[in-house]
């Protein structure tokens, strides 16, 4: 057991114990140098602090000798793991095949990590806990302060799933001192029915006027452009504003395509009369692929839709060499971003509906005007798939155009369009016909 004596000469406490080999070491302590940084009164209260370091550390090697954690000189932080996973992660050279950590995926774990793990509570460390203290409880304690503090339950998982992903990591080094992955091993509860819906706001969705004003527009803007020999003109109060934008419009609105598979479709995607879902931009105009097996699909489009798109090859034709339908401009689709960022189409249709009034107009402090858009081009994939939704389309037949893995997953997303089911399966359930008939017999 640790001891401790004053040694009157040096002014200074030593303190022996055991190490973890079994031989009795020492340290010592200055009195008036611990008196200083503990801001203590005096030295019987030194004394009872280097006696609780005694009892601790003596603890801790009996521990480090039965192999129930790490030694200090290996155990390793979170902040530290999560440096070194970064860093392999961004020079680690992946395939096809390991999609998910492609560079814009990469760039979110710092932020999930900075704002959601790398937090103290009253359980768990941050980033400067050591990887041995993270065990069942002091996960569940995170999880539970999250889910307690405003997090929504998407932004719960992704926390969840970026420390699994690090923890998974940090058991290749046994030296760092993880046990093992405990976001692996328990699973996020159940939430009770009605649960998801609270949690998840209604996505807005254009309505069918305000879709027809927003193709009336682009579709002039696309006819001046081509009058005026491909010059970008200006149509009334929309400025900047380039004629390609009209079919990427048109493939939201009938295709319901995400905005990053729309920048990343190509001409040899567009069969006579459906679209191969291949490949997909990602933020930075690179194309790594689509993100998720469910997302490889094909779509079927109207023969209005296949007009568009031939007068579009006519006019624009194939001029870049990545054969993309909307290149990056600066380019010409050449080099290792060859597609539009995301910028290229929503600075572009915020334009248009800030021109058409969809959305709202405020005053900021200095007295400009702001505009803040009704919806992002987002909504358009929204107004596609609510409209497959209104036409009867359940099941795979449904979640297979979206992308969507799970009909689950899309009845999460619109539960508010499938509120009438309840009405339908109660006239069901509740047919006095057929009841009547029944007990008549």
């Amino acid at each position: 057991m640790a001891d401790v004596r004053y040694l009157k000469k040096s002014g200074s406490y030593f303190c022996r114990y055991k190490d973890r080999t079994g031989k009795r070491v020492s340290k010592s302590f200055n009195v008036a140098k611990m008196m200083a940084e503990h801001n203590l009164v005096n030295k019987n209260a030194v004394r009872i602090l280097v006696e609780e370091w005694g009892l601790k550390t003596e603890l801790n090697e009996a521990n480090i000798a039965a192999g129930n954690i790490a030694a200090p000189e290996f155990a390793k932080t979170l902040r530290f793991a999560f440096d070194e996973w970064i860093n392999y992660l961004e020079t680690k050279k992946f395939g096809d095949e390991e999609r998910e950590f492609r560079k814009s995926t990469i760039k979110d774990h710092p932020s999930y990590f900075k704002n959601h793990v790398d937090i103290e509570t009253a359980t768990w460390g941050g980033g400067e806990m050591l990887l041995s203290e993270i065990n069942a409880a002091t996960f569940t304690g995170w999880v539970d302060y999250l889910e307690r503090n405003g997090r929504s339950l998407r932004t719960v998982a992704r926390a969840r799933a970026t420390l699994k992903l690090l923890l998974d990591f940090c058991l290749r080094e046994p030296a760092w001192g993880l046990k093992n992955n405990p976001a692996a091993v328990i699973k996020a509860e159940s939430k009770p029915v009605g649960g998801v819906k609270r949690d998840r706001k209604r996505v807005v969705i254009p309505s069918h006027d305000e879709i027809k004003k927003i193709l009336a527009l682009a579709s002039e803007i696309r006819d001046r452009e081509i009058a005026n020999k491909y010059k970008v003109m200006n149509v009334g109060k929309v400025r900047g504003v380039p004629g390609w934008i009209y079919t990427y419009l048109v493939l939201a609105v009938f295709t319901g395509m995400r905005g990053g598979e729309l920048r990343g479709l190509k001409w040899s995607d567009i069969k006579d009369d459906h679209i191969e879902v291949r490949s997909a931009a990602d933020r930075y105009g690179e194309m790594p692929g689509v993100k998720t097996m469910a997302a490889l699909r094909e779509i079927p489009y109207p023969a209005a839709v296949a007009e568009v798109l031939k007068d579009y090859k006519k006019e624009w034709g194939n001029g870049n060499a990545a054969d993309l339908l909307f290149a990056n401009t600066a380019n010409g689709g050449m080099g290792s971003n060859p597609a539009m960022t995301p910028s290229g189409p929503r600075n572009r249709i915020v334009r248009i509906l800030k021109t058409l009034g969809i959305g709202n107009f405020t005053k900021k402090d200095n007295g400009d005007e702001k505009f803040e858009a009704k919806f992002s081009g987002h909504a358009f994939r929204h107004y596609a798939i609510s409209k497959w939704i209104a036409a009867g389309l359940r099941g795979l037949a449904l979640t297979k155009p979206c992308g969507h893995k799970k009909e689950s997953f899309t009845r999460e997303v619109y539960w508010h369009l499938f509120e009438d089911e309840l009405d339908k399966s109660r006239d069901v359930i509740a047919d006095n016909d057929a009841a009547n008939d029944i007990l008549a017999a």
